[in-house]
Order: structure tokens, then C-alpha cells, then sequence
């Protein structure tokens, strides 16, 4: 089975979740306007339909990440990400960069 683009996978997420909602779930028009939409897939597998999240530009989705790394050790993601996408466009993670400085005490 091929994997779906952006379109494929609003319909898809339209066509699971149907009449039912959840926190800040977009609309289809919210889905097409979007500069950015984040498709996550939930850790447990009590329920595989993936939701979707949208953002006014990748700087808060790599916030996401950042807070992830340090937050990660004190709770467990509920989330991951599926797939991004950029004005339609999918993208993907190029590169991260961490900077370590000492600490005096």
C-alpha cells in the first residue's frame, strides 16, 4: 500500500474520526489553510487513529521537540509524531543541534 500525502491523510483522518471530536481537532477548511500540520499517532494502542495539530510555522514544532528532549525524563510522551507538513508540502527533520556548556558551582 502506498503512503498518502496530504491530502490522503486529511481524508483518512475525516473518514476515522467521522462525527467525533477531540481538544482542537481542525476542520477540513483548518487542514487547507494551515502553514503547518502535524499528523501525531498516539503511544498506547488503545486507539490507533491519528490526530492532528496545526501550526503558524516549523519554529513550533521544533519547540515541540526541545521541550520533548528535556521533558521526556519526567513524563512519558502520550504522542509521537506521524508526519509533518509545510504548506502542504511533507518535511522532515534534517538535523538537530545540541550545545553543552559547563556549570560552576
Amino acid at each position: 500500500m502506498a503512503e498518502l500525502d496530504f491530502l490522503g491523510l486529511v481524508q483518512e483522518h475525516e473518514r476515522t474520526w467521522g462525527t467525533e471530536t477531540y481538544t482542537s481537532r481542525p476542520g477540513l477548511s483548518d487542514f487547507l489553510q494551515a502553514a503547518v500540520v502535524v499528523f501525531w499517532h498516539p503511544t498506547d494502542k488503545t486507539n490507533g487513529r491519528y490526530t492532528a495539530t496545526l501550526h503558524k510555522s516549523l519554529d513550533e514544532v521544533e519547540q515541540y521537540f526541545a521541550k520533548l528532549l528535556f521533558r521526556a525524563q519526567l513524563e512519558v510522551p502520550k504522542q509521537r509524531v506521524y508526519r509533518i507538513f509545510a504548506k502542504t508540502k511533507e518535511v522532515r527533520v534534517k538535523s538537530v543541534q545540541v550545545s553543552f556548556e559547563t556549570v560552576d558551582k
